[in-house]
């Protein structure tokens, strides 16, 4: 009888698992799929002899992405000492964008879980190896240069790459990007210029999960967590990652499939926290913020126009319209009234094309009636009184 085949994952490593390295051993079975990945996030040197990497968009990591199987990711796991749902972990497993020469591929990465200490000093490039060489090359500091040259020709590559990979429309795979990622980026810049926003913006999450990954929000100053549920479909546990780099062990408190909502609480206190309108109670045409994580951007600010409610397949319940720059990673973000109200949040998109050949995206979001009818607000109110 022939042994049950694996399952395959793709993992990003960034350390002591890297090519020459002295774990690098780990994955002598695993398919190198490219060694010159890189992804968000920000690295430290934690003086015990192995990196740190925190979540972090406005920076990148550079590494090597690898296929495993389920035993060497296992194995992986120790090395990391990650355990699942455990709070005593020391990294955690989670699911990142990864950039290569070929595309953005969806690959795990361990995240530190432990607070930056007074004896790590972050690493400015971004990248190990020039970490490790660097502390070698005070006494040959020529020779360092002549054979790292290589290897920072790779690095300015990948840095270009990164903007090409996100910027360009060129290659089947960067279709998803049907909104031109310069014009979010800059609609998003200008939006957030508004003070409100800005305080809005710092209770948007992301969600991770071992199946996938989304938007969230939070409603409460001691975490709870609002998400799509399909987002977490799956999953019994999430990493919840404010935008101050501070990630949260996340338990699924509830879904309701029926509204793709899902309910999650973690332990945090006095954070940031949106307030729950009590009903949509939109007009047509009213203007609406939009606020979450496509595209592996963070907080991205989007403006829409309410357009109606409206009916669809599989669903019974009527569901809010807008007329909005909706693309992948934006489920689970909350629609916010002029009030700064959540009226909604955001599941799905469409895409129409007009007559004259021009495309229109719609963003579809549940109204937050059906949330308040999971008497939501009695739940918040027990936290309160605990």
């Amino acid at each position: 009888m022939n042994a049950q085949r694996e399952n395959q994952h793709l993992v990003f490593v960034y350390g002591t698992l890297r090519a020459g390295q002295e774990n690098h051993s780990l994955l002598k079975d695993a398919m190198l799929i490219d060694a010159d990945a890189w992804a968000h996030g920000i690295m430290y040197n934690t003086t015990l002899g192995y990196p740190a990497v925190y979540d972090d968009f406005e920076n990148f990591v550079y590494g090597e992405l690898y296929q495993v199987s389920d035993s060497e990711l296992q194995v992986l796991d120790e090395l990391e000492d990650y355990h699942g749902d455990s709070q005593y972990n020391e990294y955690m497993r989670v699911k990142k964008d990864i950039y290569t020469k070929q595309g953005i591929q969806e690959g795990y990465v361990y995240l530190y879980n432990l607070p930056v200490t007074t004896e790590m000093h972050r690493i400015d490039t971004g990248d190990w190896l020039l970490q490790e060489e660097s502390q070698d090359s005070h006494e040959e500091s020529n020779d360092w240069l002549k054979e790292n040259r290589k290897r920072f020709l790779i690095r300015t590559i990948a840095v270009v790459l990164s903007f090409v990979l996100l910027f360009s429309v060129v290659g089947p795979w960067f279709r998803i990007f049907a909104i031109p990622s310069l014009d979010l980026l800059s609609t998003s810049r200008e939006l957030g210029k508004d003070p409100m926003i800005q305080l809005w913006k710092k209770s948007i999450v992301t969600v991770n999960t071992s199946t996938g990954k989304g938007t969230g929000f939070n409603i409460h100053s001691s975490g709870v967590i609002i998400t799509n549920a399909h987002v977490v479909d799956g999953a019994k546990s999430a990493y919840v990652g404010f935008d101050t780099g501070k990630i949260y062990d996340g338990s699924i408190r509830q879904t309701f499939s029926d509204i793709d909502i899902a309910i999650l609480d973690i332990e945090g206190k006095d954070l940031p926290a949106l307030t729950l309108a009590l009903s949509s109670n939109l007009k047509i045409h009213d203007k609406v913020i939009i606020i979450g994580n496509p595209l592996g951007f963070f907080q991205i600010v989007m403006e829409g126009t309410f357009l109606g409610i409206s009916k669809i397949d599989n669903w019974e319940k009527p569901i809010l319209v807008f007329n909005s720059p909706i693309v992948k990673g934006t489920s689970g973000s909350p629609v916010i009234n002029h009030d700064g109200q959540v009226v909604g949040v955001i599941f799905a998109h469409i895409r129409d094309k007009q007559a004259n050949g021009k495309e229109v995206i719609y963003g579809l979001a549940v109204p937050i009636d059906y949330l308040n009818e999971q008497e939501i607000s009695s739940y918040m109110s027990n936290i309160d009184n605990n």
